[in-house]
């Protein structure tokens, strides 16, 4: 395989591109959850997120780092994580507690971020800067997200669709830039596609 050799701004999009088809994928897959507020079916809905999001990030990721398809399975597992703390309240619950609704994004940041960190690590002495990175990615894109009142009720599916690039941009730009200074660490060639 020919060596990767993106500039900041062209992974950037390829990041954008791999969340973006990611995204889509987990709203579909996890839109029967989201509804539901029990722990077990908050997890549930946050395993079929990480399926979605960690296959399209993968999409991405497989030039990067060997054994690639771990991405996937660490990133089901911190959403899983993640989804289950947050089915502890729903988000006006939350905020009823005196927890900002951004809360939510700092805890999947934070799952998700240590999850995939455990890949990573394996890659670059620069990782763990991606555990910071992504809860202050989905931290500041929900904020974002929850900043802005489209008068969507929220199950509504549609108030989702509007609403996802206010959560994707913020997202991809503090994760996308965080993510190729990491993997770029060895300014050699990416290790080729894997997904063992």
């Amino acid at each position: 395989m020919a060596a990767v050799q993106d500039s900041m701004s062209r992974f950037i999009l390829k990041w954008a591109g791999a969340n973006t088809v990611g995204w889509l994928a987990a709203a579909v897959l996890a839109l029967p959850f989201l509804l539901l507020y029990q722990p077990l079916h908050k997890g549930i809905a946050g395993a079929a997120i990480g399926i979605g999001l960690g296959a399209g990030q993968w999409l991405l990721m497989r030039h990067y780092l060997e054994k690639a398809g771990w991405w996937i399975v660490v990133t089901v597992v911190g959403f899983a994580v993640g989804g289950a703390l947050m089915g502890f309240g729903t988000t006006e619950e939350l905020s009823k507690r005196g927890l900002s609704t951004e809360t939510v994004g700092f805890v999947l940041g934070a799952t998700a971020g240590v999850a995939q960190w455990t890949v990573l690590r394996r890659r670059s002495p620069r990782a763990i800067w991606w555990i910071p990175a992504s809860i202050g990615a989905f931290g500041l894109g929900w904020f974002v997200n929850w900043s802005v009142d489209f008068g969507f009720a929220y199950e509504d599916p549609l108030g989702l669709v509007v609403s996802f690039p206010l959560l994707l941009i913020p997202f991809v730009l503090i994760s996308g830039a965080t993510l190729r200074w990491i993997v770029t660490v060895h300014s050699a060639t990416p290790v080729e596609s894997s997904t063992h």
